[in-house]
């Protein structure tokens, strides 16, 4: 589970941990936290206090953990809970096991209205994102490399400083759990374009680049969309503005300022 990047990394492989995320990286992390949204999928956090944790670990002993390390390892936790999406911290008694029925029943309930918000997005395998998205990024096609394109046409996979990993890692702190993304021009996605936007609740929706717009403007009414650079040339010919550029995307979405300098159309 990618919670394990967050809370373990750090402090068992610090040469992998180049900005908190363990070996997905921040927009990795953003990514798997998006798809997994998509399709329904649902994160809880049995949590317990440092002081009970510690008695039980020096209790059973463990084979990787120290009772010296749970206090880093449990702050840590307190991070992934901030920036995952984790839906419910739920604390059992320390001392019985008489709630154990009533807890497990509270997150298969919860779970299963998770799995039905989503219901609807099954028949859009090429989205990932929240299922009612403040805002849609629409993009134009993945990159097929050795690396990771036959094994996928989903949108925006960041792999080793690519457009998506700059795109994911733009994207402002409290806004990009409420994002949806999609590729318009991978295989015929463009056809069902318009049932997703309607699935979707009718976000707000951003195009990024040009090729992705050619083929909006022939599915969507113009006025429906705005028009930004596409994140690969925002990487490669102004590198310095991406917390801007993120910025752009979510101000750019809600309020249409033609004189904006980010938007193209």
């Amino acid at each position: 589970m990618a919670l394990g990047e967050i809370t373990y990394a750090p402090k068992y492989r610090p040469a992998t941990n180049k900005d908190g995320y363990g070996l997905l990286g921040k927009a990795g992390w953003r990514w798997v936290e998006l798809f997994m949204q998509s399709r329904g999928i649902a994160q809880y956090w049995l949590y317990q206090p440092l002081e009970v944790i510690e008695a039980r670990l020096a209790a059973r002993g463990d084979d990787f953990v120290q009772v010296e390390d749970l206090r880093e390892i449990l702050a840590q936790y307190e991070i992934a809970e901030q920036v995952s999406m984790i839906r419910k911290k739920i604390q059992p008694p320390a001392d019985s096991l008489d709630k154990v029925s009533a807890i497990a029943k509270l997150i298969v309930n919860d779970a299963e209205k998770a799995a039905a918000c989503t219901k609807d997005l099954a028949k859009f395998p090429h989205y990932i994102g929240a299922y009612n998205p403040s805002v849609l990024l629409v993009g134009d096609r993945h990159n097929a490399t050795k690396r990771y394109g036959k094994e996928t046409n989903l949108p925006f996979m960041p792999v080793d400083g690519n457009s998506a990993e700059y795109l994911l890692n733009s994207l402002p702190e409290g806004e990009w759990k409420n994002v949806g993304i999609v590729n318009i021009n991978d295989s015929s996605n463009w056809l069902d374009f318009a049932d997703l936007v309607k699935t979707l609740g009718k976000p707000k929706i951003v195009a990024l680049g040009r090729l992705a717009e050619k083929t909006l403007s022939k599915v969507i009414d113009l006025e429906k969309y705005v028009v930004l650079p596409h994140p690969q040339f925002v990487r490669r010919f102004a590198n310095d503005t991406q917390q801007e550029y993120g910025e752009a995307i979510i101000r750019l979405a809600k309020i249409k300022d033609k004189e904006d300098k980010w938007i193209l159309r």
